[in-house]
């Protein structure tokens, strides 16, 4: 294969591996903030602070799988 395809590939991959982890936030967190209304009385503002503290790790990973996974496709491409 040649470098590009190989490219191409690793890039098809990473793109519907970030849809579905961008769906699956997205449904937690709207999740998450009724089942705190309803099973915990908490209020909006509340909910928001816990949201926060439940988004700021998953940015931080993503921000680390993205440079992690650039390290890991420039040295595959070289294989290819």
């Amino acid at each position: 294969m040649s470098e590009l395809i190989v490219k191409q590939i690793l890039l098809a991959v990473k793109s519907l591996a970030k849809i579905k982890l961008f769906a699956y936030i997205t449904l937690m967190t709207n999740y998450f903030n009724f089942y705190r209304f309803y099973k915990f009385y908490v209020s909006v503002q509340g909910s928001q602070i816990y949201l926060f503290v439940f988004l700021a790790p998953v940015i931080a990973g993503t921000l680390f799988q993205q440079s992690s996974f650039m390290e890991q496709s420039s040295s595959l491409a070289k294989w290819a």
